[in-house]
This record gives C-alpha cells, sequence and structure tokens, in this order.
C-alpha cells in the first residue's frame, strides 16, 4: 500500500547509501537496479535504496539494500543508489516519525491533481562565491561540463537547495575541475573565484497575489557552521 503514496524520486551514480538497513542486499540479488527501485517502492518503510552494479565487487555484485531514514551518504563507484519520495504529504497524521524533513513547502493544497500555480521554484546565481559544507555528494565524483547541468542536478533532487560549481581554469589539470557540489540547508558561503554557484528560491503563486514570500529559503546568510569543508580548494 505504501506504493499508492509514493514514487520515484531520483538516483545518485557514484554513491552508496551506509546504513538503516532494512535487509541484507545478500539475500536480496536482482539483475537491473530498476528491480531494486521497485522493491523499495513496494516496502512500506523503504526510503532509498543502493544497489551494486560493478562485477568486480564478488559477493556484493547485484545486491540490493532497502533503507529507511537514518543512512549516510559515501562516494562508492562501483554503487547506485536512488530515492523515495513521499506524497502523502500530511495524510496519515501520526505515521510519520520526523521524516517530513525534504518536505517542507506548503505542499497542503490538499489533492489538486492541477498543481500549476502552487509554488514556483528558480535558481538565483552566485557568482565567485562557494558553498562550503552540508554536502550530498562530493562534487570530485560527478563532474559536469556547465553550469547549467550542475544546476539541473540539483533540480533532479529534492534534497538539494543549492550547487557550486567549480570552473577555476588553474584547476583544469586537478579532481576539482568541473566538480558540481550538491548541498542541503546549512552550507556556509564563501567569496572565491573557483566556483560559479546558485541557491534555489521558492514562491507561492496564488491569484490573488496573496502568497509572495520574498524570503529566500536559499540564502544561508545566518549560518553559524564554521566548516572548513574546501570544496573547491
Amino acid at each position: 500500500s505504501s506504493g499508492i503514496n509514493a514514487e520515484y524520486g531520483g538516483r545518485m551514480e557514484g554513491v552508496a547509501y551506509h546504513g538503516g538497513d532494512l535487509n541484507s542486499g545478500l539475500n536480496l540479488i536482482l539483475e537491473k537496479e530498476e528491480d531494486c527501485r521497485e522493491k523499495c517502492l513496494d516496502s512500506e518503510k523503504c526510503v532509498a535504496y543502493s544497489w551494486v552494479h560493478d562485477s568486480s565487487a564478488g559477493t556484493w555484485f547485484q545486491t540490493c539494500w532497502l533503507k529507511e531514514e537514518g543512512y549516510t551518504v559515501e562516494t562508492n563507484s562501483a554503487v547506485s543508489s536512488g530515492y523515495i519520495k513521499d506524497l502523502s504529504c500530511n495524510g496519515d497524521s501520526g505515521n510519520d516519525d520526523g521524516d517530513d524533513e525534504g518536505k517542507d513547502d506548503g505542499k497542503d493544497d490538499g489533492d489538486d491533481e492541477g498543481k500549476d500555480g502552487e509554488e514556483e521554484c528558480s535558481y538565483v546565481a552566485d557568482d565567485d562565491y562557494c558553498y562550503h559544507g552540508s554536502d550530498l555528494v562530493d562534487g570530485r565524483t560527478q563532474p559536469q561540463d556547465t553550469r547549467e547541468e550542475c544546476e539541473e542536478r540539483c533540480d533532479d533532487d529534492w534534497r538539494c537547495v543549492a550547487y557550486s560549481w567549480v570552473d577555476n581554469e588553474d584547476l583544469k589539470s586537478t579532481e576539482w575541475w568541473h566538480s558540481c557540489w550538491l548541498k542541503e540547508e546549512g552550507y556556509e558561503k564563501k567569496e572565491e573565484a573557483n566556483c560559479a554557484s546558485g541557491y534555489r528560491k521558492c514562491e507561492k503563486k496564488d491569484d490573488d497575489d496573496d502568497g509572495k514570500d520574498d524570503d529566500d529559503d536559499g540564502d544561508d546568510d545566518d549560518d553559524d557552521g564554521d566548516d572548513d569543508d574546501d570544496d573547491g580548494d
């Protein structure tokens, strides 16, 4: 029954989810990643999966690991992972133990199927700034040729609120060149010529013009974290 209120959220190549296991993947060998994804969608508790595609992984090859909340994200070139979007929004009040984290954007207009006009999101360019910390991925593992492609990767991941793309010519021969760093809330903004960055800004689109929130969700100037995670250094 969970499949009714869930849909596929997105996929991450070269990333493994650790912890939060609902099963031992060694007991669930599946030939295709799509089959692993379907298993997750069919499971009431599953919010994400990791599937090992690299045949050199031995016993781990084609294992499918189903995940509940609490997993961590790590770089692993042998693995593809994906996550599920919960569509139940504010239904079933008591059933979601605090897994509303990715769902805080006022989706309480009931069951309107024409979701036109609910909310419009766009990216605000932040040139010559790098965002540090709160990484969803190691940007070096998934370089993108253009800033637009990096922005699209962020747009495809519901957890992503901002990105930094490294385009400094001096870094061309390094692993940092064109690295694309996806960010969740809590990153720190630093002025650096290495990066082209951007953050997601969403506005409610009400016909009667009530809902023009000018609050920048993605502008984390009140960030108190002094992380020294050097993304593009």
